[in-house]
């Protein structure tokens, strides 16, 4: 015949303690894999940050050099760009031909007397 054993709450308690111990090494890697996953992660953020800062100066600069490459064209082929870049970036100017150059008026800031009678 079969006999009830006094261990029935020990093996109870054994598997409590049990339950416990693996809740505990659960969480020991969870916490674990967020101390050694958290620095990457972070990493990661800033190289994402970083390039698409990078690949908007790009498209700025693939604008620019497209209209670079326009002015160059044009300064090829057209002779109407050529003085006007003669004229605006050099100051130069037909035979005969007299230049008026007036200087912007300074504006005053509100509270001032400049302008008032």
């Amino acid at each position: 015949m079969f006999r009830i054993s006094n261990f029935t709450g020990v093996d109870v308690k054994l598997e409590k303690f049990l339950k416990l111990l693996y809740f505990a090494v659960f969480a020991i890697l969870i916490i674990i894999s967020f101390v050694l996953l958290f620095p990457a992660y972070t990493h990661l953020q800033k190289m994402k940050s970083k390039k698409d800062e990078l690949q908007n100066k790009l498209e700025e600069k693939q604008a620019e050099c497209l209209e670079l490459r326009q002015l160059f064209s044009d300064l090829e082929s057209n002779p109407k760009a050529v003085e006007k870049v003669a004229r605006e970036k050099f100051g130069l100017c037909k035979r005969d031909e007299v230049i008026y150059i007036y200087k912007a008026k300074v504006q005053s800031g509100p509270g001032s007397s400049a302008g008032r009678k």
